[in-house]
């Protein structure tokens, strides 16, 4: 399986257009927003509940309203994903959200700070003030707060930039 910026590349490479939307979808029913992000971008973290107007436990139905705008489907062998451009919903079965992984140009907000626009390095010293025992890989993990925030290679270089933050519900990384 290709990395996500990787399949980036190739899309815009290759000026390979979004799927439609499946046409038995009544017209009406359908998002109304066709720019090229939802319209909404900033999620504030809900530790355990979501982020923002998206709420861990929706459907697809739901996180597609809640941010008015249509997905780009992706299957994967164990899991299910939609990608709205700014973030990527997982759902467990039956189909309910169990974490979202946000990237630029969201702002995910979390006690007033943006995590998606400082280093790895910074945004952990931000975070260990409310939650001393973070889980350290190539970013961090807090179980306290139910999210996660990754920057590649952060171990080695942690003023590498947050690249993703994840918000996921109990027991997802258990």
């Amino acid at each position: 399986m290709l990395p996500d910026d990787i399949k980036e590349k190739i899309i815009k490479k290759y000026n390979i257009p979004d799927p439609e939307p499946p046409r038995n979808v009544p017209k009406e029913d359908r998002p109304k927003n066709d720019s090229e992000y939802p319209g909404i971008t900033e999620f504030v973290i809900d530790p355990y509940v979501g982020a923002g107007v998206l709420r861990l436990g929706m459907t697809p139905d739901e996180v597609q309203k809640a941010l008015n705008f249509n997905p780009r489907k992706y299957r994967r062998l164990h899991e299910k994903e939609d990608d709205y451009r700014i973030c990527f919903v997982y759902y467990k079965e039956p189909e309910i959200c169990n974490a979202i992984e946000f990237f630029p140009p969201a702002s995910v907000l979390f006690h007033g700070k943006n995590l998606l626009d400082c280093s790895l390095k910074e945004a952990m010293e931000f975070v260990r003030q409310y939650d001393s025992d973070l889980e350290i890989e190539a970013g961090f993990i807090s179980h306290k707060y139910g999210f996660g925030v990754y920057a590649e290679f952060g171990i080695y270089e942690p003023e590498n930039p947050v690249e993703t933050v994840i918000v996921f519900e109990k027991g997802y990384y258990d």
